[in-house]
């Protein structure tokens, strides 16, 4: 039994090289690419969706920890800024855009669990993304190398330019500068960052790797239907 293909049908040209099937159909290989780039770009979509919504939760679940459960640590001990830390390491992974959205919502969500002046942490956090940015685009040095000790530098840093910030505008809602706190709490962020920052890279990897499969696009067949 002998099958009678209609001139133009895909079936015609299945033996013939790439560069003929192009010449045959000007739309042939572009057909055949366009739905792996859409894939490809459909992947990568998902993955970087699934790390920005991953790392949201990550700090939601540590700002109610550390608004709740580290709340009643003794005051001698200090209370370890893990939003903080979190900030420092968006700004070692993240790019811009995706860095920037979370920064920003944290800051808004710490600022109505605080109960402070409206635009303090937002304020905070932006200057320490921008800030640590800055450093980590323009430094020659390794990044490994000054991750950890540019945790109590941008710590200092950041809070000196809020104070200084707050001294000018509101300075009677400020409490005494302290440098015994100061470096207390610089110290504690160095050691608590040190664990974090090997949780949030182990993370980070996982999301980066992990593969989102989508449901393929059902599309109209055209030409013989007996292939």
């Amino acid at each position: 039994m002998v099958f009678h293909f209609p001139p133009g049908s895909s079936r015609e040209t299945d033996f013939l090289p790439v560069h003929s099937r192009a010449e045959n159909d000007g739309e042939g290989v572009h057909c055949d690419k366009a739905p792996r780039e859409q894939a490809f770009h459909a992947v990568s979509g998902g993955r970087i969706g699934m790390l920005v919504l991953s790392f949201l939760l990550v700090g939601i679940v540590l700002i109610a920890c550390q608004s709740s459960v580290l709340y009643f640590l003794p005051s001698w001990m200090g209370t370890p800024d893990l939003i903080f830390i979190l900030i420092i390491f968006l700004a070692y992974r993240f790019d811009w855009l995706r860095g920037l959205v979370l920064v920003l919502a944290f800051g808004w969500i710490m600022d109505v669990v605080s109960g402070l002046y409206l635009g303090t942490y937002p304020l905070l956090y932006l200057f320490l993304f921008v800030f640590l940015k800055i450093i980590k685009e323009k430094s020659p040095v390794k990044e490994a190398v000054y991750q950890i000790p540019l945790v109590g530098v941008a710590y200092l840093v950041s809070y000196s330019f809020l104070y200084s910030f707050y001294l000018l505008v509101l300075p009677e809602v400020l409490p005494e500068w302290s440098w015994p706190t100061m470096v207390r709490q610089i110290l504690l962020l160095v050691v608590a960052s040190i664990p974090c920052f090997l949780l949030y890279n182990k993370l980070f990897e996982q999301m980066s790797k992990r593969r989102f499969i989508r449901p393929r696009i059902l599309r109209k067949r055209s030409g013989n239907y007996f292939r």
